[in-house]
């Protein structure tokens, strides 16, 4: 038995990968910019999107009641409806707090230390305050597409809705959308001032 118990460890040692390091932040920083600058184009499509069936109704263009703004993508109704949020944060919250690989978890220590190494503390101690926009800006944003998104599509065609209620929903939608273009540029200017185009 010790013998057995002495070759598992040994083989778990063996193919456990060695101790993660701190992430590279020139790429770790370029690759959150991506994901939100793909969460930052969804959302300027859906404010387009409501801006155009705003514009509809108060100059009473029949598509309005015929199936929805020509310009959305076809995807968009995919993107509301079918995880689009959930895969985008989930993206978001692996590149700042990415889990400790299994292997590794067996040993507490190794594990927590492991799990401090992340692009969130980086940001934490570097640059608080873009992390807290940063957050504050997905949080909302998710927060609202959560909430409304079932009815979303639906309302920009339902006569029922009132263009009072469409104009309070493109407020809505503007001002989280202004969230998210202000902390994308917030990072962007991060990455252009400590990592020059062609910087090692």
């Amino acid at each position: 038995m010790a013998k057995l118990g002495a070759s598992i460890a040994e083989v778990i040692r063996k193919a456990t990968p060695p101790a993660q390091g701190w992430p590279g932040a020139r790429e770790a920083l370029m690759e959150l910019f991506t994901v939100l600058d793909e969460w930052c184009a969804a959302a300027e499509e859906s404010n387009h999107a409501v801006e155009y069936a705003l514009d509809a109704r108060l100059t009473g263009s029949p598509w309005f009641y015929r199936g929805g703004p020509p310009q959305m993508a076809p995807d968009h109704r995919m993107r509301l409806h079918r995880g689009f949020i959930e895969r985008i944060t989930a993206d978001a919250d692996r590149l700042l707090q990415p889990a400790v690989p299994w292997l590794r978890r067996w040993r507490g220590s190794r594990s927590r230390a492991e799990a401090r190494r992340t692009l969130r503390s980086m940001m934490r101690i570097y640059c608080p305050e873009v992390l807290e926009a940063y957050e504050t800006a997905v949080a909302g944003r998710a927060a609202w597409v959560l909430q409304h998104r079932d009815e979303f599509v639906e309302s920009l065609r339902d006569p029922g809705i009132s263009a009072e209620e469409l104009q309070r929903t493109l407020d809505e939608l503007d001002e989280s959308l202004r969230d998210l273009l202000s902390v994308r540029e917030e990072i962007g200017r991060l990455i252009r001032d400590n990592y020059p185009l062609g910087s090692g």
